[in-house]
C-alpha cells in the first residue's frame, strides 16, 4: 500500500495470520547474567537486533497495535494475556536512597497486590509517556526488540502529593550525609494521600535478562560498537540476509525517531528468556540488542532553564522533528544527528553514520508496509491525541489537528527513507564509508 503524504485513506483492514517465528519468548527481566568487559565485543558481534526476520509488518492489525505485546511473548501475535489492566491499583514504595536516582522523568515505584513492584511514569506533560509507547510499539511492529510500555490509569495508595519531588528530596538528603533512618523519619512528616489517581501514566515490562559487565555493572552499548569489522554471518550479506544489513537499517530507524539520548545506558544487550531459572550463561543465538529508553525520541527531550528541567512545548517538538531531514544536507544515507541542549554530548554514542543501499532498502521495505491505519493505531496507542499543546484550548480542543499533523510528519519521514537510493555499497569495513 502506497503511503500518501497528506490524504486520509479509506481503511484497508489487515488480517492477522498469527505470525509465528523461531525466536524464543521473552519476559520481564528477572536478573543479570555476569560477563566481563573482555567478553562484550564478541557478544555484541554474536547478538541480533531483530526479533522478526520475516517482515510480518502487514500482519499487525490496528487492534493488535493498540493492544500491544502480550505477557509471555514478544514476536507472536496470539496467545497470552495483557500484563496490565486498563487501571491498576498499587501501594507507593518508599525510595531506596542508597541506589542512584536515574533520569529526570517523573516516576515512582508502586507495588501491586501480588507484591510485584513496577516503575510508574506519570504526568500529562511528561513527554516520555507518549514517546516511549510510540517508539516501543513502532519497533515491535517493524520486527525489532524493544521493551513493552503500556498506558495505564494508576490508583496509588499512600502516594505523596508529588512523588518524584519527594523521591528527589530523599536522595538530596542522603547526598548531604543523612542516614536512611533519619531520612525515613523526616519524610514521614510529609503528606501522603489515601488514594491518588494518575490518569496519564505508563508501566513498562523489560525484555529478557541483562548481560551485565562486572564489576562496573554496565549493561548497555554505544552505536559506535554496533558495526564491528567482522560479524559471524557476513558471508550471507550478498544474499541480503545478514545481521550487518539489519543493523544498518536499525541505525536509519534510530535517526527516523531522532534517538537523541544515545548514551550507553539507553541501549541494552540482553539474553532472550527461554524459561530457564538462574541462568549464568547465554547461548549465542539468544543474545539480543535493543534501544531500552526511547523517551527522548521524536524530540521529546527536556531543556534546563534556570537550573530547572522543563519540557519543550509539544508544538515545538513536532515542528522540530518534522523539519529534521534524517540525511545530512539531504544527501541520501549520510546521517548526522542534531546536538541538543539538556544532553551531555560526551555521553552520546550516535552523532553521524553512513549506511549502504542494502541497509536503507532493508528498513525501507518494512516502513513501506505500514498502512495509514497502522500509523493511526501507533499514534492512538501512544495517546498522542491526549498530548497537551499550546493551540489545544483555543483552536484544537480535541487534538484532531495535532494528530493529523503528526501523522503527516510521520508519513513524510517514511518517504525520506523510501524515496531515495544510496550511492554506497555494503562495506564490512565501515571506515570505507564517507565521513
Amino acid at each position: 500500500m502506497r503511503l500518501l503524504r497528506s490524504a486520509v485513506l479509506p481503511g484497508l483492514l489487515w488480517i492477522s495470520a498469527g505470525c509465528r517465528t523461531a525466536v524464543p519468548p521473552v519476559s520481564d527481566v528477572k536478573g543479570a547474567i555476569e560477563i566481563t568487559a573482555a567478553d562484550k565485543p564478541a557478544l555484541m558481534a554474536k547478538g541480533t537486533i531483530l526479533a522478526d526476520r520475516e517482515n510480518h509488518v502487514a500482519n499487525f492489525t490496528p487492534e493488535l497495535i493498540k493492544r500491544g505485546p502480550l505477557d509471555h511473548t514478544f514476536t507472536k501475535l496470539e496467545g497470552g494475556k495483557l500484563p496490565f489492566p486498563a487501571e491498576m491499583e498499587c501501594d507507593f514504595v518508599e525510595p531506596v536512597v542508597t541506589e542512584t536516582l536515574s533520569g529526570k522523568s517523573r516516576k515512582f515505584d508502586c507495588k501491586n497486590s501480588d507484591g510485584k513492584s513496577w516503575k510508574v511514569k506519570y504526568g500529562p506533560d511528561n513527554p516520555e509517556l507518549y514517546y516511549e509507547v510510540l517508539t516501543t510499539r513502532l519497533f515491535w511492529v517493524l520486527g525489532f526488540f524493544a521493551d513493552r510500555d503500556y498506558p495505564v490509569r494508576v490508583i496509588c495508595r499512600g502516594c505523596p502529593d508529588e512523588p518524584f519531588t519527594y523521591i528527589k528530596k530523599a536522595h538530596e538528603l542522603y547526598a548531604k550525609g543523612q542516614s536512611p533512618d533519619e531520612i525515613k523519619t523526616k519524610l514521614a512528616r510529609e503528606h501522603h494521600n489515601p488514594l491518588t489517581l494518575y490518569k496519564e501514566a505508563i508501566v513498562e515490562l523489560k525484555t529478557g535478562d541483562k548481560l551485565e559487565v562486572r564489576p562496573s555493572g554496565e549493561t548497555g552499548w554505544g552505536f559506535d560498537q554496533l558495526r564491528p569489522l567482522v560479524l559471524p554471518d557476513d558471508y550471507k550479506c550478498e544474499e541480503g540476509q545478514c545481521e550487518r544489513i539489519a543493523r544498518e537499517g536499525f541505525i536509519a530507524l534510530a535517526a527516523f525517531i531522532l534517538h537523541l539520548d544515545s548514551k550507553v545506558d539507553n541501549q541494552r544487550i540482553f539474553c532472550m528468556e527461554d524459561g530457564a531459572k538462574g541462568k549464568t550463561v547465554c547461548r549465542d543465538q539468544d543474545i539480543g540488542l535493543m534501544i531500552q529508553d526511547g523517551g527522548a525520541s521524536f524530540v521529546g527531550y527536556q531543556f534546563p532553564v534556570l537550573g530547572k528541567v522543563v519540557p519543550v512545548p509539544p508544538k515545538t517538538e513536532l515542528e522540530l522533528w518534522k523539519k529534521w531531514s534524517i540525511w545530512k544536507d539531504h544527501r541520501p544515507c549520510q546521517i548526522v544527528m542534531p546536538t541538543t541542549p539538556g544532553h551531555v554530548l560526551s555521553d552520546q554514542s550516535f552523532f553521524k553514520a553512513t549506511i549502504s543501499e542494502d541497509g536503507r532498502k532493508f528498513i525501507a521495505d518494512r516502513l513501506r508496509r505500514l498502512s495509514v491505519e497502522q500509523i493511526d493505531a501507533l499514534l492512538a496507542a501512544a495517546h498522542i491525541d491526549r498530548r497537551i499543546h499550546p493551540d489545544r484550548p483555543a483552536t484544537d480542543p480535541d487534538n484532531r489537528k495535532y494528530v493529523f499533523k503528526f501523522r503527516e510528519a510521520f508519513i513524510d519521514k517514511i518517504h525520506i527513507i523510501t524515496d531515495v537510493t544510496c550511492p554506497y555499497r555494503l562495506e564490512t569495513n565501515i571506515t570505507h564509508y564517507p565521513k
